[in-house]
Order: C-alpha cells, then structure tokens, then sequence
C-alpha cells in the first residue's frame, strides 16, 4: 500500500486485565479467596457490591499488589469492602473500575479515598478528596492500612477501628468479622442504616462495638451474645427494634446503651442481674419496654448509671433496685406506682441524679432526703406525692435543680431550702413547686424563693 494508506503505529489501550499467566494465577487466587473471606460468590453477583469494588481494587489497582496468601490480606480487603460500602459516590461508581480513576469526591469528612487512588502512578498524580493530614492516612491510598484514619494497628494487624462522625453512610459489610485482632470498633454519629450484620458475632476479639448515633434499623443479633470479651455495646439513638435479647448479657459486659430506640417488651432480667455482674451504665430511654424494672439491680454492686425514662415499665420500686454505686436513677416518663422504698436511702448513699417524675409515685416527700448529701438534681414531678416539701432538703448542698411540681403538696417551702438558692448564694438553679394560684386563688404550696412556679392539679 501506499504511504498515505500506512496505518500509523498506535499506543496500547490501557487495560485492567491480566497481561500474564503469574498475573491470572494471582487473580484467580483473589477471586478464591475473596469469596471464601465474604461467605461464597453470591457477594460478587452485582459487579456495583462493595465486595466486588474491593475485589477489583485489590487487585488491579492497588499499587501493593498484595497476594491472597499475604498475612494482611483479608483485612486491607475487609477495610476495602467497608469503605466502598459507606461512601456513596465511591460505590455508585464501583461498577465499572475502566480507568485507575475513583469517581468522586468522597462524602466521607476526613481521610476518603483521593480520586485517585492506590494506583502506581499516585505519587505524580494531584490529589484531590477530602482534608487528610497526611497523604499516607487516606482510605485506600498506597500506603499500609495500618496508616489509613482511624485505623489502629500492634503488630501489622488491625486492632482498632474509629471513624466517629466521618460522614459514612451506606450499610455495614459482614467482612469487618474478618478483622481478627480487632478490639474497638467505633462507627457512631455516622448516617449508617441497614441492619447489624450477624458475622460481627464471630469478631471474637471485639472488646467494644458503638454503632451509636446512626439510621441503623433492625434488631439487636443474638450472635453478638458469642463476643465473650464484649466491655462496651452501643446501639443508642438509632431506629432499630425488638426485644432486648438474653444473649447479650455476658460476665465482661460494662457499658450497655439502647437509648432512642424501638426497642419493647420486657427486660431479661436474670440475664441482666446474675449474669452481667460487672454492668457500671445502662442507658434503655426513650423505647417503649414494658413490664417491671429488675428488682436485684442493687446485686449489681458497680452499677452507677440506670437510665430507663420514657418507657411504660409498670409497677412499684424496690430498695433492693438501688446498688451501693449508683450515682444517676432516671426513670422518668414511665407508669411506676406506690411510695419511694426508705432502703434507696441506706443503699445509695452517692445518688447525685434522681429523677422520678411523670409517674404515679405516692406517699410523703421524705425527710430522709437530707440524707443524700451528693445529689445535684432532685425531680419528683408530676406524681402524687401528698405532705410538705421537708426543711432537710436544705442541707443539700450541691442541689441544682428541685422540682416538686404538679403534685398533692401543701405547706410552705422553708428558708432552709430557699438558702440554697442562687439568690442566696447557693448552686441551686431550678427551684419549681405548685406556687402559682389558679385564676387567682390561694397557690397550693407557698414559695417566695421558687424560680418557676406552676398551678397544680385542679383539686
């Protein structure tokens, strides 16, 4: 052919396949391996998964060009799967992977993946993603993951995980029980939904897991009842439901945090009282558990912190609920009936929080308050309680909030509590009692010192 008809001689397209059989064999090792570390092939079946994305990255773009046989293998996948999972633009754009380019900017606040990402030619390549303080630390970036943000390592291996209010969102990925060594796992103030995968329960080095603070739905699973190491468990202010599950309850288990939930029925209390004996806060508020608070809390002997507000638990107190540890019962906003047990006052000498209002408590306002020489806050309002407010309220002095409102009271608040007060130099802030006269008639509780003052039930 003539000259002019030569075609000219052209570049190779840039591919992601293999370009050598040790290339294949490695890859087909990936392949075995990554369906065998997220539970068989059906993970792969959409090629947009998480799995698939971290399958591809691994791969064929991580510049490190790990073997599936390399001891950090499964956790730099694992890591991979998690952060294609909780970035929305990374994992709309996981498909395709026809360019070393991550399509982006990453939504996570700090440290997601650069647009791009792990390839060899990073080091020439600007930058670009979310503020990061050091290259090194960015998600999926070239470096050990052991540098990546919020990524804590001891020995090459993952031991903790915390990417508190990061801007993730998307689901959890099973393959995070894939970090054997982990211990803390802290995902919360995040916009995570989805369900608590089951596989966490074979993370069987986890010491504390805080999902709290996200759109997690779904129940608590039983499995986690296998993490026997399990200090601190966290699931409050989500939307998840169902019971609060017996299995969960284990000799090591410290910290429980269910709060602003959905959560309801009846507490496992044997579970709760025989079994985690070492519990020092729980936190159910704001769920709609029913049925009565344990009475052996007390046997609980560190037990500092008991938040149940804004429940239906039914019944009466028990002396035998309050521990020598507790510093805070909040059992507002619930349906309680009968009078405030006198053992509260010879088992918790160190209340500094008690709050039983919005109940149907009764009886007297007790003189034996003056006893509780710690408390801070004291509110019993809306109940039934009938008498007087007693004078020995006023040796509490580091009282800052008294509320006695919309009760059956009478009688006239005395100097001695009113000496508590700010005005008189006191801490006492909130200071509330029945002292406003309906439509102008006599108040049910004389108060001159009270800083908010309310009409009471119609008598």
């Amino acid at each position: 052919p003539s000259p002019d008809n030569t075609p000219a001689p052209t570049e190779p397209v840039p591919t992601l396949s293999p370009t050598t059989d040790v290339e294949y064999q490695r890859l087909n090792a990936i392949a075995l391996e990554t369906e065998q570390l997220s539970g068989g092939s059906d993970a792969f079946s959409d090629p947009a998964s998480p799995q698939s994305a971290a399958r591809t990255w691994i791969g064929q773009i991580d510049a490190l060009k790990l073997d599936a046989s390399d001891d950090t293998f499964a956790q730099r996948y694992s890591l991979a799967a998690l952060y294609f999972s909780t970035d929305a633009n990374s994992v709309a754009a996981a498909a395709a992977f026809s360019s070393r380019s991550l399509a982006g900017p990453s939504e996570w606040k700090e440290c997601g993946a650069a647009t791009t990402a792990g390839g060899e030619e990073d080091a020439a390549a600007p930058s670009s993603g979310p503020p990061c303080d050091k290259e090194e630390g960015r998600w999926l970036s070239s470096s050990s993951e052991c540098e990546w943000f919020g990524v804590g390592c001891e020995n090459g291996m993952v031991t903790s995980l915390s990417l508190r209010d990061n801007g993730l969102s998307g689901e959890l990925v099973p393959e995070l029980a894939r970090l054997e060594s982990m211990r803390v796992l802290t995902l919360s103030r995040n916009s995570l939904r989805g369900a608590v995968p089951k596989a966490l329960g074979d993370a069987a080095s986890l010491r504390q897991l805080n999902l709290a603070r996200n759109k997690l739905t779904g129940t608590v699973p039983t499995e986690l009842g296998r993490l026997q190491d399990l200090i601190l468990l966290a699931v409050g202010n989500n939307d998840m439901s169902g019971t609060v599950p017996p299995e969960i309850f284990n000799p090591t288990m410290q910290y429980l945090d269910f709060g602003d939930n959905n959560f309801y029925g009846t507490l496992p209390a044997e579970a709760m009282t025989s079994i985690s004996k070492g519990l020092i806060k729980v936190d159910l508020t704001d769920n709609d558990l029913t049925g009565s608070i344990p009475s052996d809390l007390g046997q609980i002997s560190e037990l500092a912190w008991i938040k149940f507000s804004n429940n239906r638990f039914t019944g009466e107190l028990r002396s035998s609920t309050f521990g020598p540890k507790l510093e805070t019962f909040d059992v507002e906003i619930n349906e309680l009936n009968g009078t405030i047990p006198e053992g509260m006052f010879d088992n918790s000498p160190l209340l500094t929080q008690l709050n039983l209002g919005k109940n149907g408590l009764s009886g007297t306002v007790s003189d034996r308050f003056g006893e509780l020489t710690e408390l801070e806050g004291l509110l019993l309002y809306l109940n039934r309680f009938t008498g007087t407010v007693p004078s020995s309220i006023g040796e509490l002095s580091e009282l800052v909030a008294f509320d006695v409102g919309y009760n059956e009271l009478g009688g006239t608040v005395t100097a001695e509590v009113c000496s508590l007060t700010q005005a008189e130099g006191g801490a006492l802030e909130h200071l509330a009692s029945d002292c406003k006269g309906r439509d102008g008639s006599t108040p049910l509780v004389q108060c001159d010192c009270c800083t908010h003052c309310y009409e009471g039930y119609d008598r």
